[in-house]
């Protein structure tokens, strides 16, 4: 969780980690914690885990979809685009907002990851710069997902 977990009645935001660098995870963690919003992260290693993840959408599912995914598109398994497609071809989970942050800044990949459905390609050298760029597109989504929650209180 970070800094802005203590607010109470906020739903806390949903993110999905897909990396299998520890260091990397360790330096979008830290980013992710000037982010002005409450936030509950899992992280997952590959894309094999992610297809996994969630298993299904019933009740007794062990995990919910997520809010939003950041992923690295480069594994040997399964890769990010193999994760990305899957999402946008699932019913429930076709708009879910996608963050690609990839070391890859080949124009290809990020052009790739735009056509699957990425909400952002951010390449990833995770300096200061980078782990800025990242808080703030993730604090942009928090901004649109406290609008939705809002929305969703209203109508209760």
């Amino acid at each position: 969780m970070n800094k802005a977990e203590a607010r109470e009645g906020v739903v806390p935001m949903e993110i999905l980690i897909v990396e299998d660098n520890p260091g990397d995870v360790f330096l979008l963690r830290m980013a992710l914690e000037n982010v002005q919003y409450p936030l509950h992260i899992t992280t997952l290693q590959d894309g094999e885990a992610a297809l996994r993840y969630p298993i299904d959408e019933e009740p007794s599912a062990p995990h919910p979809w997520p809010d939003l995914i950041l992923l690295e598109v480069n594994w040997p398994k399964k890769s990010g685009y193999e994760v990305l497609a899957a999402v946008r071809a699932h019913p429930t989970a076709s708009s879910l907002p996608a963050l690609i942050v990839s070391s890859s800044s080949v124009e290809k990949d990020v052009r790739r990851g735009y056509e699957l459905g990425a909400h952002r390609y951010i390449k990833k050298r995770l300096n200061m710069e980078d782990l800025d760029e990242v808080a703030a597109a993730v604090q942009a989504f928090c901004a649109e997902f406290e609008k939705r929650q809002s929305k969703s209180v209203e109508r209760q």
